[in-house]
């Protein structure tokens, strides 16, 4: 069976783009939204030397997670190229990879402590962005992992967001 397919996850959109982690709006809830800066480079926007909450083209998050540097990336591998990290072979490749467990943990375990600590009283709610290269593979992958810990560690409902999933793939010189 897909890993996917056994989690608690409901499909919002029907060509995959968003899902929901969690039965309905629980109190505490929040957004995990995966995204391509390549796809952004590409428009005429620059992504380096900039804090990514005073970028326009980067989404605006309580946390980004940058996927781009430390992370293999499963484009390299033919096999998995035309796939996302909503595929199990590319899902199990980012989750091997070293460093990434460690980064999702971190990020759960942000977004648990800001919710139930800091978070505006009245909205109670948290938004995560996890950004790679082409937003395809390892952002895709790494924000379904944040999304599906946190509804089955901490009960928190999480809306998933995948802005570049099913963009054309980018050109090989903008790939790392």
């Amino acid at each position: 069976m897909s890993i996917l397919a056994e989690r608690d996850r409901l499909v919002l959109a029907p060509d995959g783009t968003e899902a929901r982690y969690g039965h309905d709006w629980t109190v505490l809830r929040g957004t995990v939204v995966s995204f391509g800066y390549g796809h952004r480079r590409l428009a005429g926007s620059r992504h380096d030397r900039c804090v990514p909450a005073e970028c326009p083209h980067v989404p605006r998050a309580d946390m980004t997670v940058d996927a781009t540097v430390h992370y293999r990336n499963p484009h390299n591998d033919s096999r998995m190229r035309k796939l996302t990290g909503l595929d199990d072979e590319v899902l199990e490749h980012v989750l091997a990879t070293p460093g990434v467990v460690g980064s999702i943990d971190a990020a759960v375990a942000f977004a648990n402590g800001l919710l139930r600590e800091v978070a505006n009283k009245k909205l109670k709610q948290v938004r995560l962005a996890v950004g790679c290269v082409g937003g395809r593979h390892r952002s895709v992958a790494m924000a379904e992992e944040i999304a599906h810990r946190l509804w089955t560690r901490h009960g928190v409902t999480f809306d998933v967001m995948h802005l570049d999933v099913k963009r054309d793939l980018l050109p090989s010189g903008i790939q790392s």
